[in-house]
Parts: C-alpha cells; sequence; structure tokens
C-alpha cells in the first residue's frame, strides 16, 4: 500500500484469501486499478485537448455545459498544401503541421503579451 501512496499504481496485494482481510485486498485492488485506469483515460485524452478540458469532462462524467467566451479563431491557408499532403506520408504531414503550429504559437504569445503592455489595451 505504500507503494500506491507514492504514486506506484501497478503495485497490487494479490491476496488469496476467503475472509474479510481478502475481501478488503480485493476491493483495494480494484480501487487502485479504477484510480490508474482513470489517469490513462485523462493522460490519453489530454494528448487531444488541453487538460483542464479534459479535467472538466472527466470531473463532470462528460457534461459540457455551453459557456459564452470572446474569442479568437486563425484558419491559416498553407501555400500548396493540398500538393503537399497527396504526396506525403501521414506521420512526416503531422510533424510538419505541428512543427508550424507550434511557431504559430508561440509567435501569437509573444504578441499578444507585447501588446498587452501598450496603453491602448489599459
Amino acid at each position: 500500500m505504500r507503494e500506491v501512496l507514492k504514486g506506484n499504481l501497478d503495485q497490487r496485494l494479490h491476496v488469496a484469501r476467503e475472509d474479510e482481510i481478502g475481501f478488503l485486498a480485493q476491493s483495494f485492488d480494484e480501487m487502485v486499478e479504477g484510480v490508474a485506469e482513470k489517469d490513462r483515460i485523462r493522460d490519453t485524452f489530454a494528448r487531444f485537448v488541453s487538460r483542464s478540458v479534459a479535467e472538466v469532462v472527466l470531473e463532470d462524467a462528460g457534461v459540457l455545459r455551453g459557456e459564452k467566451r470572446e474569442v479568437c479563431i486563425l484558419f491559416p491557408n498553407i501555400r500548396g498544401f493540398n500538393t503537399m499532403s497527396e504526396r506525403t506520408d501521414p506521420a512526416a504531414l503531422l510533424n510538419i503541421l505541428n512543427q508550424f503550429l507550434q511557431k504559430l504559437s508561440r509567435r501569437s504569445r509573444l504578441r499578444v503579451a507585447s501588446s498587452s503592455n501598450s496603453p491602448a489595451m489599459g
């Protein structure tokens, strides 16, 4: 149990008894498996959405409530992308897109940070 407290969710008790101690050990193992599964789901889900969105969905049993927000959406048009996508291996294409979006994201954050310091932004 100390290993589980340290975060080792692969640890199990494996007590083979038919009494109350065996029941408690089996229940403990099932609980640890449930926690490990939830962590795997959270980690997998967080690969596709932000960790904060993954947390909200998992905490509220998948119920998302609408909310009004002011957002900025960018639709980049990459010259020659259709031709490139037809001729490029999917994994390589994904790598190219990720590099592009990472650079774009870094530049956007820099612009937002520098513009928020301007007197016009208050």
